[in-house]
């Protein structure tokens, strides 16, 4: 709902703020109004729109980059998973039981990621995860190569293993951070300042205020894409759980 009800304020201001400015429009005095008045609040508020679209534009590219990284992130985690149970089997029978484990482990990473691959299943969260693959390392640990292949087998599970708790720790991470509010207040105030100066000369008739309310929604939009693209995995754009899902099929083989 954070999205939503982030871009349904953003509409709200912005045109909130253009409709302040047709009502400054008709109360003023004319003299506020005439063309040298015109082109101070034009050539200011350019400084402020070239400004407000220069950042809208980086911070957009910036969360795009963060939603590649995180789908990035979520094929590698599967690959790793794949190639992990996958040492395991090369390394003997007496791994059946840490496979299971992994198993498991993909299936409650799965529903605590998204709850929605698994209605029926319990909630799961990134607490429980974690615990389950600390269970995976201490199995892995346990295990008594005699052989120098099952040596660095070993070696090799446990360095896989140790890269899914890297990635579950930057997802908590990320998860917890709140830096995009502060620019979410920001940039909306300078929208709501623009946004007033273009009602301020724009005629109150249905064109004029058809064209703010478009350009309002285009705004609120270009911030619904930021908070969604910021938190790859949640909300309505979010990385596929494709990868993780094929793997889990394929555990146990």
């Amino acid at each position: 709902m954070y999205p939503i009800t982030t871009t349904v304020l953003v509409v709200m201001f912005t045109f909130g703020g253009a409709l302040l400015g047709l009502w400054l429009r008709r109360v003023l005095p004319v003299y506020h109004l005439n063309d040298e008045s015109r082109d101070v609040v034009r050539n200011s508020i350019g400084l402020v729109v070239i400004m407000t679209g220069l950042i809208l534009g980086l911070v957009v590219s910036s969360a795009k980059s963060t939603f590649d990284t995180a789908d990035d992130s979520v094929q590698q985690s599967a690959a790793d998973m794949l190639a992990l149970d996958r040492a395991l089997r090369f390394y003997g029978g007496e791994t059946l039981e840490i496979r299971r484990s992994i198993r498991d482990t993909l299936k409650e990473r799965l529903v605590a990621i998204w709850p929605e691959v698994n209605p029926a299943a319990s909630p799961a969260n990134n607490v429980r995860v974690e615990v389950a693959l600390e269970t995976v390392m201490t199995q892995i640990l346990a295990l008594r190569p005699t052989t120098d292949s099952q040596r660095w087998l070993q070696a090799e599970a446990l360095d896989l293993i140790t890269n899914q708790e890297k990635k579950l720790w930057l997802r908590m991470e990320r998860q917890d951070s709140t830096a995009g509010r502060p620019f979410g207040v920001v940039v909306t105030a300078w929208l709501v300042v623009i946004f007033i100066s273009f009602g301020l000369f724009t005629p109150r008739h249905a064109t004029g205020i058809g064209t703010l309310l478009v350009c309002s929604a285009s705004v609120a939009a270009a911030m619904f894409l930021i908070v969604e693209l910021e938190n790859p995995l949640q909300g309505m754009i979010k990385v596929s759980p494709a990868p993780l899902q094929f793997v889990l099929s394929e555990l146990g083989r």
